[in-house]
């Protein structure tokens, strides 16, 4: 990724043409021509070179060039479909969804070790698929098989 610096004039001008291309967007929504600027565009670009954000970077290069050593908590099936889960994201859901929950304990690790929402969406392509919210309910229902949520929901529900 290459730096690129920009002011707050430049920023305030990215917003005017994002507020002209959509009508019912507002330049402020985006970036205020405030002293100290703010809007979802100047947090965007402010976040992209914080150094959390170099932090986080390095945290998921290093999680993505796992050893063999933290292959040996998961079995050969889970790790073979693990790779095939993310090298055919493309797949049919009724093809994916074997693989998918076989590599279940891997992707709930890999989820757990990461803040980045943006990381986990890079190495899991089908979670940005059109159904990848059954993906997300698949993992939900192996999370949390053991829970009544039905019972859960009757509890909390004025009589």
């Amino acid at each position: 990724m290459r730096n690129i610096k920009l002011g707050k004039h430049d920023l305030r001008k990215i917003a005017s043409e994002i507020a002209d291309t959509f009508p019912n967007e507002t330049i402020d929504t985006y970036c205020t021509a405030d002293i100290k600027p703010t809007g979802i565009l100047y947090k965007r670009y402010y976040n992209s070179n914080n150094n959390t954000s170099n932090y986080l970077k390095r945290k998921h290069e290093e999680t993505m060039n796992t050893t063999s050593e933290d292959n040996l908590l998961f079995t050969n099936v889970e790790i073979e479909s693990d790779e095939f889960v993310r090298g055919n994201s493309n797949i049919q859901l009724n093809d994916l969804l074997p693989h998918w929950r076989l590599g279940m304990k891997i992707r709930q690790s890999y989820i757990n070790s990461n803040v980045d929402l943006n990381l986990i969406l890079d190495k899991y392509e089908a979670y940005s698929r059109s159904d990848g919210y059954q993906l997300i309910n698949d993992d939900f229902k192996s999370l949390f098989s053991d829970v009544n949520f039905e019972h859960k929901f009757l509890e909390v529900l004025p009589n």
